[in-house]
């Protein structure tokens, strides 16, 4: 059950309680079905690393293979107290790496390692690599650094300018862009409001819905009333939309 803290009126939760159970359902769409159901299949750990209490024992990168081309990576609380998800998603022609993670870390290396394990997996030489991102916060894009100046990244910077010319999206906040690895397109839905460059990425292969801080069962901070209201709206539409 998801649970939230807010100081905005219940008209606003009860705006959110719909995306809630879409995303709780999203969850479900994974499990295998008879009829294949149209999606790849995916399975998630036993548990997550958090950190502590013996950090010397501890990796400081979870590394979980969701199946064979997506990776859900976990930075450890003995690294960052933030302890954030990242995702590394396989097409055709491109790796993309989704956010960078917190604090003094070495995500520029787990990630060349993710991609050199999967490259001799699939018998291939390279792939072409990207870095993008969920929004601007520090605890998300920490290890932009290692990315920036390396002539085989293709590192797209926060801004809204940046975001709409790499995802062609005509109209920020309203039109959904898309983002095409090579026989794997990602469709990207602007959703600013707790930070003013959120975006939320939905793989239609395994029908999952990256939808970063904007929604997580914990404390969630609101930075921009009027547009995370209007992001939840068109989260919604989109979700109802893309059941269908």
């Amino acid at each position: 059950m998801l649970h939230f803290i807010m100081t905005k009126p219940l008209s606003v939760f009860r705006m959110l309680a719909p995306v809630a159970a879409l995303c709780i359902l999203s969850l479900y769409s994974q499990v295998p079905q008879s009829d294949g159901a149209g999606v790849e299949a995916g399975v998630l750990p036993a548990h997550w690393i958090a950190g502590g209490p013996k950090c010397m024992e501890e990796s400081e990168w979870q590394i979980h293979e969701y199946n064979a081309d997506l990776y859900i990576l976990r930075e450890s609380g003995c690294t960052h107290y933030e302890k954030p998800f990242l995702y590394v998603i396989f097409g055709n022609d491109k790796a993309t790496l989704i956010n960078t993670g917190a604090g003094q870390n070495d995500i520029g290396r787990v990630f060349d390692q993710v991609v050199e394990k999967w490259l001799k997996r699939k018998g291939r030489e390279s792939i072409q690599k990207m870095v993008i991102h969920t929004h601007g916060h520090s605890d998300h894009i920490a290890g932009d650094p290692q990315f920036k100046d390396r002539k085989d990244i293709e590192f797209v910077p926060f801004d809204i300018p940046s975001i709409q010319k790499a995802f062609s999206i005509t109209s920020w906040p309203e039109s959904v862009g898309t983002l095409d690895l090579g026989g794997r397109t990602l469709e990207v839905v602007p959703v600013p409001g707790h930070h003013s460059t959120d975006v939320a990425f939905y793989d239609k292969r395994t029908g999952l819905l990256l939808i970063g801080d904007t929604l997580y069962p914990g404390r969630l901070y609101v930075t921009y009333w009027d547009q995370f209201e209007k992001s939840i709206e068109r989260i919604v539409r989109f979700s109802l939309k893309t059941a269908v």
